[in-house]
């Protein structure tokens, strides 16, 4: 679990920051709910204030960080659509213990819907994660580029989501190759992106700690 700050990303301020209580949080681990207490901090300085989430946990995502990766990866590896993603990458068919009651059949959690926003917000942000696993990669001379089919960007009907679709491909297969060398699991690299010493400008500044608006 991510620990107390030391620095604060609203104001700069250097120093732990104090305790301030607990959130209660449920997330989606697999196929199967969990609940759990975050704790909560405080910065002496300006008095923002962040929840400490587990590693597997992201903020405003009621699903673990392993199945998002997944579901990205498979979407993007392979020939799935949205509707067979969660069925693909849990082994949930519908009708199970969780799921949409508002489709027909039900969908199992994630719905649909919910692995489309997945892919697309990490569509959207991949050009900026892709050159930060390739700078560390050109420093070590050790960038293999990806070779053509992109399945998914070949099926887009508009040029701008293939570009986008096309920048997710290369970033997933940059950090898994960042993984390789890092002797992580290929597997954790949407990790390795959470955990990276220097993110995008404006992606992720907390690193997992949640700074409600």
């Amino acid at each position: 679990m991510a620990g107390r700050p030391g620095r604060c990303p609203a104001c700069g301020h250097e120093g732990p920051w104090h305790k301030h209580g607990a959130r209660s949080r449920r997330v989606q681990v697999g196929s199967e709910d969990r609940s759990f207490r975050a704790p909560r901090f405080r910065c002496p300085a300006c008095r923002a204030t962040a929840t400490a989430l587990p590693d597997d946990v992201l903020p405003r995502v009621a699903h673990d960080a392993d199945t998002v990766a997944s579901v990205v990866v498979t979407y993007l590896d392979g020939d799935v659509p949205y509707r067979g993603l969660a069925e693909a990458v849990l082994g949930t068919p519908r009708q199970a213990a969780t799921f949409n009651a508002y489709a027909d059949p039900p969908y199992p959690s994630p719905t649909p819907a919910t692995c489309f926003r997945w892919v697309a917000a990490f569509a959207a942000d991949a050009r900026a994660w892709w050159r930060n696993a390739l700078t560390t990669l050109l420093k070590r001379g050790s960038y293999r580029v990806l070779v053509p089919p992109l399945p998914p960007a070949d099926r887009a009907q508009s040029d701008a989501k293939r570009v986008r679709l096309q920048d997710a491909c290369h970033a997933v297969d940059a950090w898994r190759q960042l993984a390789d060398h890092k002797a992580v699991p290929r597997d954790r690299w949407l990790y390795l992106m959470r955990h990276a010493p220097c993110p995008p400008t404006g992606i992720g500044p907390t690193r997992g700690l949640l700074v409600p608006p």
